[in-house]
């Protein structure tokens, strides 16, 4: 768990990107690698909030106006600072320093269904190999308990699009511990338990 100190910046940052303030947030967690939880907050501005990502290793991130919108900023014909930023690197010097992070494998895990949503089928790999790095970091996580909607949600969708609904049908049912309301979840789990010949559990 995070320092109280950590806590209180975290709390910051996510003040100034609720005000579209994405570079001054990624500014305020300072320079260094060595905290987790700062390099974890990184990577969603860089993942989420990018004015500009050339194939999501290098990243530019701006102040917006209130009344701009990232599409706005993003179709401008400008010229950005851009830094070399890649998650995969980073997390692995980190690891390698400091031991497994349950909190920067789910964080890679977020990193590659972004790599996806921006660059399918034009990135360094292919699109299955990228779902199944993200499936590798969000299990490494799950297996430390550590996890939330969005991430859960991630991972179902990459075990639907390869066809693992075994394990989809697993990470529906603990969704379901944090929140049953979502419909297509509910029939996505019908689904699973179809595809797996488990026709009573798809009929309930």
């Amino acid at each position: 768990s995070a320092d109280a100190k950590t806590k209180e910046t975290i709390t910051q940052v996510d003040a100034l990107i609720s005000k579209k303030q994405y570079k001054s947030a990624f500014d305020k967690l300072g320079k260094g690698y060595d905290n987790e939880y700062f390099v974890a907050k990184k990577i969603e501005i860089c993942d989420n909030y990018f004015a500009q990502s050339l194939m999501h290793r290098t990243f530019a991130v701006e102040d917006l106006e209130a009344t701009e919108t990232l599409d706005d900023i993003r179709a401008k014909n400008k010229t950005f600072n851009t830094f070399s930023f890649d998650p995969v690197i980073i997390v692995e010097d980190y690891e390698t320093k400091h031991g497994s992070s349950a909190i920067l494998e789910k964080s890679l895990g977020d990193y590659y269904c972004s790599v996806l949503m921006n660059y399918s089928n034009n990135w360094s790999i292919t699109d299955l190999e990228i779902i199944q790095n993200s499936n590798k970091h969000y299990q490494t996580a799950y297996d430390a308990n550590c996890f939330d909607y969005a991430s859960l949600t991630n991972y179902i969708y990459n075990c639907l699009q390869i066809k693992d609904y075994v394990k989809a049908a697993e990470l529906i049912n603990t969704l379901f511990a944090i929140n049953s309301s979502n419909v297509d979840m509910h029939y996505n789990l019908a689904y699973c338990y179809l595809q797996t010949e488990q026709y009573a559990l798809a009929a309930k």
